[in-house]
């Protein structure tokens, strides 16, 4: 790609174009909309600002920026990792190389998940007598490998009055949930655990959003999540399964009757992880597909008193 050499004849619309011509020939998706939304980063303008000055000259220290933020992207870095954060659930989360960038198709869990919520807190405002609701206590939700806290930090913040716990097994990634627990006003409960070793209580709901990738299939993903994410994060065992194992043998320890049970899971897990669920007692397992028609969540209920679904 033939760059701009001196920033007096660099305009907004000249530099973009050049950016998405390089991306696009580094094999970069939707180079087009990469190189806006780091010139947005890289100018501190929305796409609106930008549009208004396209023809306008870009001043150096923006165009350095610029030209790195591209530099780094064409090398397959993720954008959130460029710009430090990412949006979820309309909230936005710091995140970097320590922690799995939150995905557009994990609101879906998020979605279910503040659905059981407010379930729950409906029925303990209405101090029905069953259960451990009978206290009307606030209702208790754990959400297992948190990574940058985006599930439960959303739930306390769409579903405020809740006792939000978070845990993950790695300490820089829960340096990063915490502050993005303080930026967001939440208040939230971080342990660095591995999966319940340091959990205390019993919980009303339990989601996790776990590694679930094959161990052999990592080699085969996109660049941006091969090269530049945890694999803590991505490694699920040679199955995909083992952290499903894991957690549905253990939750019936730390769930409380009727409480529910949530996961992300893999296209082609859903039969699997139904099958564990089933065999280790819980009820009302349904698989939630998302907008392309494929298995994304599995939520169920631990046995008891049926609260957690209507």
């Amino acid at each position: 790609m033939k760059e701009v050499r001196a920033s007096r004849h660099a305009t907004y619309r000249q530099v973009k174009r050049e950016a998405a011509e390089k991306l696009s020939g580094q094999g970069v998706p939707d180079a087009d909309i990469d190189a806006g939304l780091l010139l947005e980063y890289a100018s501190s303008m929305d796409r609106t600002q930008l549009l208004l000055r396209e023809e306008e000259e870009v001043p150096g220290a923006i165009l350095s920026r610029y030209r790195e933020a591209v530099r780094l992207r064409s090398c397959r870095i993720p954008l959130q990792q460029i710009t430090g954060e990412a949006d979820f659930c309309g909230i936005r989360f710091e995140v970097s190389d320590q922690v799995l960038t939150p995905r557009q198709d994990t609101e879906i869990l998020e979605e279910e998940a503040v659905k059981q919520i407010r379930v729950l807190q409906r029925k303990a405002c209405a101090g029905e007598a069953c259960g451990a609701w009978k206290d009307r206590r606030p209702v208790r939700v754990l959400d297992l490998c948190t990574g940058s806290g985006c599930l439960i930090i959303a739930a306390a913040k769409l579903c405020p009055g809740i006792e939000a716990v978070g845990a993950d097994i790695s300490g820089p990634a829960l340096d990063i949930a915490r502050r993005n627990a303080e930026n967001s006003g939440t208040d939230v409960t971080f342990l660095e655990s591995d999966l319940f070793e340091k959990v205390e209580g019993t919980f009303d709901v339990i989601l996790s959003n776990p590694p679930y990738i094959r161990t052999g299939d990592i080699g085969g993903l996109m660049d941006e999540v091969r090269d530049h994410e945890p694999h803590m994060a991505l490694d699920g065992g040679p199955d995909g399964l083992s952290f499903y194992r894991r957690i549905v043998s253990l939750a019936p320890r730390y769930l409380n009757p009727g409480g529910c049970l949530l996961f992300e899971i893999g296209f082609d897990e859903g039969q699997d992880v139904t099958r564990m669920l089933r065999e280790a007692g819980f009820g009302n397992v349904r698989i939630i597909r998302d907008l392309n028609g494929l298995d994304r969540v599995i939520s169920s209920v631990f046995p008891g008193t049926d609260l957690g679904q209507e």
